[in-house]
């Protein structure tokens, strides 16, 4: 049996080309075609226009995809919002009205809390001793982090994985502290 390295996933690469024949590792609201090639196969690849699919099978895709990006929006929340119910069906009332607005980038584009997987990147980085200014860091998300081979070779880093935990229980920590007076008193 031959032994296989790394992950399935990260011998996939899958692209979104527009209209105009641009290709992006992102989805957007120009997509005609899905391309999905391997750095394994030479360059070969398989384009697949969206317009091949039968309609069940696109309305499925979007019903997929909207409740998808539209849950999202709750990854912007603070824990302490999640636990507010107004709060969790304002933003995701928020994210529908953006994208029946034809705004599909919106939750990435300013305005919105940063994830806190970004956010520990680049405290991680910074840890590291990497000093990045906010033009390296606004090109850093969006031609690295926000590539989908990146990012997952990002959370597969046993570093920082290590670090992301920690970082999100230092977020916790004053929550924690309230629990624990209230506890112990």
């Amino acid at each position: 049996m031959a032994t296989q390295s790394g992950s399935k996933t990260s011998r996939l690469v899958r692209q979104f080309k527009s209209s105009k024949g641009e290709l992006t590792p992102r989805v957007h609201e120009d997509v005609v075609t899905l391309v999905f090639s391997s750095p394994d196969v030479n360059g070969k690849s398989i384009e697949v226009p969206l317009s091949s699919f039968p309609e069940g099978i696109r309305n499925a895709a979007m019903a997929y995809g909207l409740n998808t990006t539209i849950g999202s929006a709750m990854g912007n929340l603070e824990d302490a919002e999640l636990d507010d119910p107004d709060h969790v069906i304002g933003a995701i009332s928020e994210r529908i009205k953006s994208l029946q607005a034809g705004k599909w980038a919106g939750e990435r584009s300013g305005g919105g809390r940063p994830s806190i997987i970004w956010m520990a990147f680049v405290d991680w980085r910074r840890s590291k001793g990497v000093k990045d200014d906010e033009a390296k860091l606004a090109s850093l998300h969006t031609n690295w982090f926000e590539d989908e081979t990146n990012f997952k070779k990002l959370q597969a880093n046993p570093e920082f994985a290590v670090f992301l935990a920690g970082f999100k229980a230092s977020r916790k920590k004053p929550d924690a502290q309230a629990a624990n007076a209230e506890l112990l008193a």
